[in-house]
């Protein structure tokens, strides 16, 4: 039979610390609206956080530089975001067609020119790289772009490359031919989804 102990002092258990299960306490109040705000605070502020950077890099063009090297032995430097400030729409706005090149104007074949590959194909800057390197120029560099862009264009730094980017252009069949300030390479290519190269 079971044998009844006198009582001690476990026996003197407040109301306030009763425990029901497996030794737990009664739950704090409000206990799940806390957890529920916490919830909705954090899917609040990633949501906010995933759209401000999406508006970030839509406000600008930024590129990856990947790193292959035709017909250099130099290490070439990342192409910053910042380097290509402007858009296809403000470089097309700008454009003049490769056709206008002036024939005063003489080609440098040792201008160094990166390629950028804007669309989704595998190895278009490479294809690209190669078709200006059997047109003779000599320091060619190529990488991906971090967006997609609808059409190529040709950029160049400054009014002494523009025959250079407009010989660049011509080889490679791109008719939107621009000046970017602050460019890294006096000569830049964006293959866009219209290159057909």
């Amino acid at each position: 039979m079971a044998e009844s102990f006198p009582p001690d002092e476990f026996d003197d258990r407040a109301a306030a610390v009763l425990r029901t299960g497996a030794h737990r306490q009664r739950p704090v109040r409000g206990r799940r609206w806390i957890i529920f705000l916490s919830c909705t605070l954090a899917a609040v502020l990633i949501a906010l956080g995933g759209f401000a950077y999406l508006n970030a890099r839509k406000a600008g063009i930024s590129y990856e530089f990947v790193g292959a090297v035709f017909g250099s032995d130099s290490s070439s430097s990342a192409v910053s975001s910042s380097s290509l400030s402007a858009d296809s729409s403000s470089a097309a706005a700008s454009s003049s067609p490769a056709a206008e090149s002036s024939s005063a104007a003489v080609v440098d074949y040792g201008v160094s020119v990166v390629v950028l590959n804007a669309t989704s194909t595998t190895g278009l800057a490479a294809s690209a790289a190669q078709a200006l390197d059997a047109a003779g120029f000599a320091t060619i560099s190529t990488g991906n772009a971090s967006s997609v862009e609808s059409s190529s264009y040709v950029a160049f730094s400054s009014e002494e490359y523009r025959a250079t980017a407009e010989a660049v252009a011509q080889d490679l069949g791109i008719s939107v031919v621009s000046v970017v300030d602050g460019l890294d390479y006096p000569v830049t290519v964006v293959l866009g989804l219209d290159f057909v190269g």
